[in-house]
């Protein structure tokens, strides 16, 4: 069958080959119900003269049914020549979603009329709900199209034939059978995880001698001795011959995705009619030797001598002699960064095995869309690359954006920054139009009016990676403008230029690694290339697209942040308004020039690059006089300064010293690494010449990274007037870039970020909220929660999307089970969608997405007022684990064994004295532990070793025992009061009170009262009395409740499927009291003897499972009285007498007490029973226990 399909594929289309060599021998004995029409039986499709601009004749000319039971029916659509009318491409999508009848899918094949030398396509085409059970949604969402291209003779199409005969093989296909034919993703990771693992690291491995294999799941690596290359050329810097590498693979990717159209090779210079060589780079290669000279004498020839240069005729002379055609790109993508590259040599394997790989796979011109995906590598899959590199992003935090996730952000951004303009009542026209490309609800007027504000809006990453915002920005700005054009019949439509406009008008992009630049400008070339119908000029991205520190201006190791609204009277005084005239021209030029460089030809960018460069430098170096003369700073002689003093003395020398150094690079022309937000896209942000700053939409997806294990990274910021303002302990490094863009958005700009969700009730983001809460508004939420949003990469995630302004009331939506459902704007099984208030959002110093479960009119109390908490001793070591050990095995050492943490066994082989007994504490671990009880069966104990104590075990023979037991063990100890010390010992009141023990992570709360003195570790904390007159037993009826588990999944940190409540949060619970406080220990007493008292009866967990009920509408009625009352739904004054246990009280009479009640209260024409039982009605109970949608 395989040289059957290859024949098909590469052909042109004809139907009744297609059906008799592809569709009856895969489907026809496995499917059922399967039909194909004759001419005579197939169906025409009545089309709207909308519909006749895209497609001349749609027929539908079978159908057949999966062995699942669903129908796919087959349609042909003859569609119009595309050069004549681009821009009808755009009806497509709506005349494919008219052929979708219910939740049916269908096979299309799209093909021109005349089909002769002209590609066709095969597309799948289905609902997400196509492949679930239930009812289809096909008003809100848009169907996917996952399509193969066929028609070209000198493709392979290795990864369609081989997912075509996979069908072929099943015996019954069904519904999973279609998807896996048609799954991208599959093909995708194929090509990635073999480009990286294989290609990318031998030609990394051959410069540096780092070699990443994958083992056990994660990459490791192993290091060899380097190429003298590495030396030689790049001075030893391995992160700079990595650079090299990704950026020359990516440089051969583009060159693999443009000889698809034809350009390179071609006989003459009329590329329209893409004669070029479609596997160029693989011939290029063979005529040039196959062997190590491969890079120096040609490839390098290619990029920098043809690629990047105008040459007479486009003429290029192969390998062979023969002189073909190579178009001038331009752009910077082949400019040769260093003369040293030519001396690079590679081995020919290198080449010839990344070739072979590359030749394996379709190349598509066009970047897939979360709603159309072509099977073959696309343009997206030069960011999967990058981002993905993990040797390279491991420790940047920085992570790949699921291209659904992209979609939705920059949709709902051009919403927010297109309502803004033309107000709320367009927003559900303005919705439709950007998620459907459906104009119904919108005037030619207001598309009008849009066409003119997507000219305008100015659009920023502060963190660009590859690009995948901006692209998707792009491609959402293009889409709506084709369909303006499209809808309003303009009659001149050039898909470049459009696009190139929208780069040049409103994209700016910031990244710290040349190497993600360099791929992100990569893309954009790309995505103007699928438009071209032949080459032209590539436009210079390198004043729009910036190396950069996003969040510090450094000028070589100085922090310089220039003020840039000095006092205008100093200006005056000193240098008279000509100067404040000077500056403005001087910016005015920046912003010129760098627009004319966006153009510019090999010729002028020279000239333009060193114009731009001195004017940067002149206005430094007057900003700085300007700063230093109006900032006067005497140091007296033996007068002692403060700190504050010392500090802006040291900043004052900086801006000298780096004064001295501006001033000398303006003598020469040596290059100079500084970016300024301020001065490198002055017509966006300097107020010198334009009073309304800011970008539009600020949107990313920033680096991750916590201070503890990054602290190099924090450094320089921290040290920068930016970091000072907004520095705190236990903050993450993307809380900086939130802070950064609400200083560049605009006034009413949008600002649209992907984090982590941990931050929303956080000690270290106490500013950011802070901030959050003052100069923001929400507009959007999304909460991904525990879906895995990105690969590698575990926690809770959330989209927050907000104003720089104040707005009422914001959606709010959460996900439970595909982050795919994201695009669903109505409630579904596993979508949620509420519509929330900014003003109540934002309690207790967190942000809280929920409405408050306590009404204001109820005096509450924080937990902390009243009793005192703390987290349990830290050992550093408690047991040697399997790691330890095998880091460092020792004799009489063995995994498990304890060091601080004793088995009772351990303990007794140390034969302590008595001195030495006095040490050991009875220790519990987490599974010791349940809700209301302590089973302390394998009794454990703790070495309790303070500061005090350790000097004791380290100085006194009375604790030898103890001593030569850590000795022994000092090894693995890493406390930092080693060896004999713990590392947290805590007080020991938090251990021998009376308290209330938990552990601070957990899923249902399981605290219990511990009267025995028990000490425990850090996964555990502690509830003591700080004032007498209040009960721990009501406290703990309290917090085991219902109603406190839901205040902990709102208030608490997420973590895996349990939340994390530490001592902090746990401060802060609202604690509500009563005059009926003894009904509640009493019950307590209860339970808790149940939990250590095995009753000999069948009831007995039905009896703990009834008295915690009976506790949780206790509960419910202390925080919502008045609503119990009204419903009559109350308790507590029907429990009636609950005697009570006495020092006196005998086991059996505890029995009989509790048998007796629970009797009672169970009957069931009891008020208690029946109120438990008819309470779960009442609204605020029921969204507690999660009844309620």
């Amino acid at each position: 069958m395989e040289s059957v399909l290859s024949q098909i594929f590469t052909s042109d289309y004809n139907r009744t080959s297609f059906e008799d060599n592809v569709l009856k021998p895969i489907f026809l004995n496995s499917v059922k119900d399967f039909v194909l029409y004759d001419e005579d039986g197939e169906q025409e499709v009545e089309l709207t003269d909308t519909e006749k601009r895209t497609a001349k004749k749609v027929v539908k000319y079978g159908e057949f049914k999966t062995h699942d039971n669903r129908k796919i029916e087959l349609y042909e659509v003859t569609v119009e020549d595309f050069r004549q009318v681009k821009i009808a491409r755009v009806g497509l999508g709506a005349l494919v979603k008219k052929l979708i009848i219910g939740n049916n899918a269908v096979f299309a094949t799209f093909k021109y009329e005349d089909v002769t030398n002209k590609h066709w396509r095969f597309s799948f085409i289905a609902y997400d709900s196509f492949f679930e059970e239930g009812q289809v949604h096909t008003k809100e969402t848009n169907p996917k199209r996952y399509t193969y291209v066929f028609g070209d003779e000198d493709e392979t199409y290795r990864t369609a034939i081989d997912r075509f005969k996979e069908l072929d093989s099943k015996f019954q296909i069904k519904v999973k059978d279609i998807q896996n034919a048609f799954a991208v993703e599959a093909m995708s990771k194929e090509f990635f995880d073999e480009y990286r693992a294989t290609h990318y690291a031998k030609f990394v491995q051959f410069l540096t001698g780092d070699e990443y294999q994958k083992r056990g799941g994660k990459f490791k690596e192993d290091v060899y001795k380097p190429s003298p290359f590495l030396t030689s050329v790049f001075n030893g810097d391995k992160k700079e011959a990595r650079d090299f590498c990704k950026k020359l693979l990516g440089q051969i990717v583009f060159l693999y995705f443009i000889q698809k159209k034809g350009w390179l090779g071609a006989t003459d210079t009329n590329y329209k009619e893409g004669n070029g060589d479609k596997n160029f780079i693989q011939n290029f290669y063979k005529q040039s030797g196959e062997n190590n000279t491969f890079y120096p004498l040609w490839l390098s020839k290619l990029f920098y001598d043809t690629l990047n240069q105008k040459r007479t005729h486009d003429d290029f002379t192969m390998p062979d002699g023969k002189v073909v055609k190579i178009p001038y790109l331009n752009g910077g993508l082949f400019e040769k960064e260093s003369e040293k590259f030519d001396h690079l040599v590679f081995p020919s394997e290198l080449f010839t095995d990344l070739f072979e790989f590359f030749n394996r796979f379709n190349f598509t011109i066009y970047e897939n869309s979360p709603e159309e995906h072509t099977i073959a590598v696309d343009p997206e899959m030069l960011g999967h690359i990058f981002e993905n590199l993990l040797e390279d992003n491991k420790d940047k935090g920085a992570f790949y954006t699921p291209k659904e996730i992209v979609q939705y952000m920059t949709q709902e951004s051009l919403i927010e920054y297109l309502v803004t303009h033309l107000g709320e009542n367009a927003k559900d026209g303005i919705g439709q139009f950007v998620k459907q490309k459906d104009k119904q609800a919108l005037t030619d007027t207001q598309l009008n009016e849009i066409n003119t504000l997507l000219d305008k809006v100015k659009i920023c990453d502060p963190a660009i990676g590859s690009g995948a915002f901006p692209m998707g920005l792009l491609h959402e700005i293009f889409a709506l403008k084709e369909r303006i054009a499209f809808d309003l019949g303009f009659k001149v439509w050039s898909p470049a230029t459009v696009k190139e406009n929208i780069i040049q008008n409103s994209i700016y992009g910031v990244d710290i690694e040349k190497g993600a630049v360099d791929i992100a400008q990569l893309r954009f070339w790309l995505s103007l290339i699928v438009d071209e119908e032949e080459p032209k000029p590539l436009p210079n991205l390198a004043y729009k697209i910036v190396v950069g520190n996003s969040l510090v201006s450094k000028f070589g190791d100085e922090i310089i942040e220039i003020d840039w609204e000095v006092d205008e009277g100093a200006q005056s005084n000193l240098f008279g308004n000509p100067y404040q005239e000077d500056i403005q021209d001087l910016l005015n030029q920046i912003s010129e020039k760098q627009k004319e460089y966006f153009t510019a030809n090999n010729r002028n960018k020279p000239r333009l690059t060193k114009e731009i460069r001195l004017l940067k430098l002149n206005i430094l170096s007057k900003q700085l006089e300007l700063m230093i003369y109006t900032n006067p700073f005497d140091v007296q002689k033996g007068k002692k300064l403060s700190n504050a003093q010392k500090d802006r003395n040291s900043e004052i020398e900086g801006w000298k010293r780096t004064l001295e150094q501006i001033n000398g690079l303006k003598t020469n022309n040596k290059p100079f690494y500084h970016f300024d937000w301020r001065l490198d896209f002055p017509e966006i942000l300097n107020p010198i010449i334009n009073n309304n700053t800011g970008f539009d939409i600020v949107i990313g997806n920033p680096p991750y990274l916590k201070e503890r294990d990054n602290a190099h990274i924090f450094k320089p910021i921290n040290e920068s007037p930016f970091g000072k303002k907004w520095h705190q302990g236990k903050m993450d490094f993307w809380f900086y870039f939130l802070h950064k863009s609400i200083d560049i958005a605009k006034k009413e700009g949008k600002i649209s970020f992907i984090t982590s969700r941990y931050w929303l009730n956080s000690q270290g983001a106490s500013k950011l909220i802070e901030r959050v809460n003052d100069e923001l508004s929400f507009l959007n939420v999304v909460d991904i929660g525990k879906l895995k949003v990105f690969n590698n990469v575990a926690g809770h995630h959330m989209i927050h999307i907000y104003n720089k302004g104040k707005n009422d009331e914001f959606i709010y939506k959460s996900l439970s089970e595909d982050v795919k459902h994201i695009i669903y704007d109505f409630k579904t099984e596993y979508v949620n969608i509420d519509i929330l208030e900014n003003s109540i959002v934002f309690r207790n110093k967190n942000i809280i997405f929920s409405k408050p479960i306590i009404s204001n009119s109820i005096e509450t109390f924080p937990l902390g007022n009243f009793y005192d908490t703390s987290i349990g001793v830290q050992e550093s070591v408690d047991r040697i684990s399997n790691k330890q050990f095998k880091l460092n095995p020792s004799e009489n050492v063995y995994p498990g064994k304890g060091v601080f943490v004793l088995s009772e066994n351990e303990l007794e082989r140390l034969e302590l004295n008595k001195s030495e007994y006095l040490l050991i504490k009875p220790y519990l671990d987490p599974t010791d532990v349940v809700k209301y009880g302590v089973n302390w069966s394998e009794k454990k104990f703790l070495i309790y070793s303070d500061k005090e104590t350790k000097e004791l075990i380290e100085n006194n023979i009375e604790y030898k025992n103890l001593k030569n037991h850590l000795d022994l063990h000092s090894e693995f100890i890493t406390s930092s009061n080693k060896p004999y010390g713990i590392h947290r010992a805590r007080q020991k009141k938090y251990f021998e009170s009376s308290k209330i023990i938990f552990k601070g992570m957990f899923i249902e709360p399981e605290f219990t009262l511990d009267t025995n003195k028990f000490y425990f570790g850090f996964s555990f904390s502690s509830i003591i009395q700080n004032s007498k007159n209040k009960s721990l037993k009501f406290l703990l009826a309290i917090i085991n409740s219902k109603f406190a588990k839901k205040w902990f999944i709102i208030n608490g940190k997420h973590r895996g499927a349990g939340v994390d409540v530490g001592v902090e949060k746990l401060r802060t619970f609202p604690i509500c009291f009563s005059d009926k406080e003894s009904s509640f220990e009493i019950i307590v007493d209860y339970i808790i003897y149940l939990k250590t008292n095995f009753i000999d009866e069948l009831n007995h967990k039905l009896m703990i499972t009834y008295f915690e009920q009976v506790i949780d509408g206790m509960v419910y009625e202390l925080y919502f009285p008045k609503v119990l009352k009204e419903n009559k739904r109350t308790i507590i004054e029907h429990l009636g007498d609950l005697p009570e246990f006495t020092e006196s009280t005998t086991n059996f009479e505890k029995e009989e007490i509790i048998n007796k009640v629970f009797k009672r209260l169970d009957n069931k024409d009891h008020p208690v029973r029946n109120n438990l039982f008819y309470m779960r009605n009442i609204e605020e109970i029921a969204t507690i226990e999660e009844l309620k949608e």
